[in-house]
């Protein structure tokens, strides 16, 4: 997200003899603001509504080098199986990223709920909820409907001009059919709404001198 550098011969020149505890600090510091940012960063990401899922809060790692004095680095990074975070940073278009209608045929388009479907606590339809209802289709694609006693079906309602706007999983009701799933997009932009980076930045930006200072004061201290 973004590089912080310590200029560790400077420090040493300020240490005098205690010269050999830079490193020791620096890399206390290091690891301190990592983990620190690595906490900010999880937290920044619950603030859209509904919040984030437990997934995508675990999707933030840090990867760090065992402590030597020539191996001070640390990384706060995304898992790469979470390539949505990085549209929400960044904008772009957003593409079926699934391999199935969760768990039932091929996903060629995006699976949105529709309009006054019920959802999770996320905004999101429920896992399987399209498998577990068992939709009809004929001739093993989604084209139905050509069995008028199925509950669900995916396809065009009959009578209709088929296009993408019709396209969904519907529901048979007394009162008629009702899309549950809107299945008539294939791509769609995403803004860049999550300044990840920024958050990083302003974070760092603020306590880096404090938690130096703190650490060269630890590393006196435990000096031998």
């Amino acid at each position: 997200m973004i590089s912080v550098e310590f200029d560790i011969d400077k420090l040493q020149e300020q240490m005098g003899a205690k010269r050999d505890q830079v490193p020791f600090a620096v890399g206390i510091t290091i690891q301190n603001l990592s983990f620190a940012t690595h906490k900010v960063i999880k937290k920044s990401v619950d603030r859209f509504d509904g919040g984030a899922t437990p997934f995508t809060k675990n999707a933030f790692k840090v990867r760090y080098a065992k402590y030597s004095k020539r191996r001070l680095w640390n990384e706060v990074y995304i898992q790469a199986n979470r390539p949505y975070l990085k549209t929400l940073m960044r904008g772009g278009t957003v593409k079926p990223r699934m391999s199935k209608f969760n768990g039932s045929g091929s996903a060629k388009t995006l699976v949105m709920p529709g309009k006054g479907q019920k959802t999770n606590k996320y905004g999101n339809l429920t896992k399987k909820f399209i498998a577990n209802r068992k939709p009809e289709r004929s001739g093993g694609s989604f084209v139905g409907p050509s069995n008028p006693n199925a509950k669900f079906f995916i396809g065009h309602p009959a009578g209709q001009k088929p296009n993408d706007k019709n396209f969904g999983m519907y529901r048979r009701t007394k009162r008629g059919l009702r899309m549950v799933v809107f299945l008539g997009k294939r791509k769609r932009q995403q803004k860049a709404i999550w300044k990840a980076d920024k958050i990083a930045e302003n974070y760092v930006r603020r306590r880096a001198s404090t938690a130096l200072r703190k650490s060269i004061d630890h590393a006196l201290k435990t000096a031998r």
